[in-house]
């Protein structure tokens, strides 16, 4: 779990980056920008689901119960405020 934890802190810092760089500029290269932008934070939001699966599945067949398992799936993302859903629907 560390390691998914420190693996999302770069991917974070990556997407304010690309928001922030959209934020500086004006015109067509703005929008440009903020397209790549929304485009690299749905990818990394896509990649971070089965990571939350990676946490919570093994918790669950451990016997855990199914609040404990999402939550700790959910919680090694919140470097880059990934969706708190990204593991839900293996947890219900």
């Amino acid at each position: 779990m560390l390691a998914i934890t420190l693996h999302n802190i770069p991917e974070g810092l990556a997407v304010g980056v690309a928001f922030g760089a959209a934020a500086h500029m004006t015109g067509d290269a703005a929008a440009d920008q903020l397209g790549a932008a929304i485009a690299l934070a749905v990818g990394i939001g896509l990649q971070n689901f089965p990571e939350g699966s990676a946490v919570s599945l093994p918790l669950r067949r451990e016997g855990m119960s199914r609040a404990r398992p999402c939550g700790t799936g959910s919680s090694p993302g919140s470097s880059n405020r990934r969706p708190a859903s990204s593991a839900r629907p293996w947890c219900c």
